[in-house]
């Protein structure tokens, strides 16, 4: 009886292992057999696995893919304001997102996408992403501002918060949190791929009203600002290369506080 309860256990645990399995290769399959819907005209199935794929956080690649395929679907549908909005969360994501990674793209995502890539709340987040904080801070409090009923400020007040909580300052966060609380109280941080869980346990908390208001004033406490930026290595790269050859290297990088991302170029 015993070895049967064992049997059946295994044989369950086997099968809850075969579908998680199953289930972290079905999105890049799922992606694929969109893109193949779509390019065989058939919009509305694509459309539904497209819009999935769009709302999963834990595949940024197929997400990004989905949310490029759904601004050509709005588009072909003249829709150029969702289209907007989809090409808006993609850069998001990722401000240095390069369309021709996409095979179906056409003139006029391409022209909407180089539009909306120049606003400023993009060249923001990419100092932010490149460890050019003051630069960044700079655009985000001018947009914070100037805009700050707009969707680019909100995301600059949201930008402001994350760098009140790199100098220790929670007074700070939730003060510019609370504003964006109070000017948009459907504002999703989802798309924004630099939020910390600290920041979204705090503006969870704000929403159900656990916070200070609106009208807090952040503090800036420079005695607590970090100063020293991150550094990083890379070794492994030769000089020279032939073709077949194998390329690999090893990258490092470290910080005083807390390195979350490192970007590099091989000239």
């Amino acid at each position: 009886m015993k070895s049967d309860y064992s049997a059946r256990r295994l044989s369950i645990l086997i099968s809850i292992l075969a579908i998680l399995l199953s289930q972290s290769n079905s999105f890049a399959d799922t992606i694929e057999e969109a893109i193949k819907h779509y390019q065989s005209a058939d919009y509305e199935a694509a459309k539904n696995i497209f819009e999935k794929a769009a709302e999963q956080e834990d595949v940024i690649k197929n997400r990004q893919t989905a949310l490029v395929y759904l601004a050509l679907l709005e588009m072909a549908a003249h829709n150029p304001n969702e289209a907007d909005n989809h090409l808006f969360k993609l850069l998001l994501s990722d401000p240095s997102f390069e369309l021709k990674k996409i095979e179906d793209i056409n003139s006029d995502i391409e022209s909407c996408f180089n539009k909306i890539k120049s606003r400023d709340i993009f060249k923001a987040i990419l100092f932010y992403q490149n460890a050019d904080f003051e630069n960044a801070k700079k655009i985000f409090e001018g947009l914070a501002k100037s805009e700050n009923k707009t969707q680019d400020g909100q995301i600059a007040l949201v930008y402001l918060a994350l760098l009140e909580t790199a100098v220790r300052n929670p007074a700070g966060t939730d003060g510019y949190l609370s504003k964006v609380s109070v000017l948009n109280p459907s504002f999703e941080l989802k798309y924004i791929e630099d939020a910390n869980q600290e920041v979204k346990e705090r503006f969870e908390q704000i929403k159900s009203g656990g916070m200070p208001e609106a009208e807090s004033k952040p503090v800036q406490p420079e005695k607590n600002r970090d100063t020293i930026p991150p550094s990083g290595e890379i070794a492994g790269i030769k000089d020279s290369y032939s073709i077949g050859d194998v390329v690999s290297y090893k990258i490092s990088g470290k910080d005083n506080q807390s390195l979350k991302k490192i970007v590099f170029k091989v000239k």
